[in-house]
């Protein structure tokens, strides 16, 4: 007797669990997402700071916002080099 197509598998693999990787790249994700732009939204009562390091109102809210953007990207590259590298176990 043949077996009836049912579209559900016959076995399903257990998840895998979360490395450091993983865990590396979601703490990225809520920097990038939730601590910077809370910085970014005390800019203006970190004027001395600011200035101390050499910047501009204006090069402060043109630069901080720069950060998690250089993260992410920086954190994207890396995730796909280590996914496509044979060693990556």
């Amino acid at each position: 007797m043949t077996e009836r197509q049912t579209g559900r598998p016959t076995h399903v693999e257990a998840a895998e669990e979360i490395d450091w990787r993983g865990w590396l790249l979601v703490c990225v994700v809520i920097t990038c997402f939730l601590v910077i732009p809370a910085v970014i939204l005390f800019i203006p009562q970190m004027s001395g700071f600011i200035s101390s390091l050499g910047f501009s109102m204006r090069q402060a809210y043109l630069v901080f916002p720069m950060i998690p953007a250089i993260i992410l990207g920086l954190t994207a590259v890396w995730a796909a080099v280590a996914t496509q590298s044979p060693s990556s176990e």
